[in-house]
């Protein structure tokens, strides 16, 4: 379908929801193997990256089919899921990602929560540190990663002419506690990190970015905003502190 100048086509990432678990959606194969096997024109041919005239969309994508998976898909690893997947769809080139936001009473997948008062849930969350990831309109890179204590550590370039930014995504599911070191080869100055929070991967609420948490009824962010300043090391890298279910922009 074209739409708004894009060919847009819709998505489900798990089209079995026997097949949806908190490990299945913290995997590569919901974001970059789904989009890989979306984007596959025949046995020999795969979009990977498209080019300028190719302008693609995904309008409507959704975790798994109907109001989602309770316990799943309204999880702190719902709003990873949803930051991976527009940085997977941002590395192809894609025009816009748009995440399906139906309301309703029982809808396990959605960004809000049934009125009246429309509780904020992980996806929201997510999105709103999508719209962090926006800012300067960056290009999208993918630094080297040393895996050390875990294998289930993404980092992300973002970098325009005026900034780069380091996107950090844990998806370890074990209990951790430590730091991540990052070397931008510029050390003169502070990374101003943002950290999106929960108690757990499998929480469903008591998320919070930036210090700040959303609660229904009310526009105001609660809380008080953090932003925490790191300077790098006589080596020239920068220790992020880390835990279980936690993002971060820096």
């Amino acid at each position: 379908m074209l739409y708004n100048g894009a060919f847009t086509i819709r998505g489900i990432v798990f089209q079995d929801q026997n097949d949806l678990t908190i490990t299945s959606l913290l995997s590569d194969d919901a974001t970059r193997g789904y989009l890989a096997k979306r984007f596959k024109v025949n046995d020999t041919f795969t979009y990977s990256v498209f080019h300028d005239r190719e302008n693609v969309a995904i309008s409507d994508i959704r975790i798994t089919t109907g109001m989602g998976k309770d316990g799943v898909t309204n999880t702190f690893a719902a709003a990873l899921w949803a930051i991976d997947m527009t940085i997977s769809f941002g590395l192809m080139n894609g025009e816009r990602i748009d995440f399906w936001h139906y309301l309703s009473s029982n809808n396990y997948q959605a960004i809000m929560g049934p009125g009246p008062n429309y509780e904020p849930q992980a996806l929201y969350y997510g999105l709103l540190f999508g719209s962090l990831m926006r800012h300067g309109t960056p290009l999208i890179s993918l630094p080297s990663i040393t895996p050390s204590a875990s294998q289930n550590v993404l980092a992300y370039g973002l970098h325009n002419d005026v900034s780069l930014i380091v996107i950090i995504l844990n998806k370890e599911q074990n209990d951790i506690n430590g730091t991540v070191r990052v070397k931008t080869g510029n050390t003169g100055i502070s990374l101003n990190c943002i950290f999106l929070d929960a108690p757990s991967m499998d929480a469903t609420s008591g998320f919070s970015i930036g210090g700040y948490t959303y609660s229904g009824g009310n526009s105001a962010p609660q809380g008080s905003f953090d932003l925490v300043s790191i300077d790098a090391d006589s080596d020239g890298y920068y220790s992020i502190p880390f835990k279980t279910a936690r993002a971060a922009h820096c």
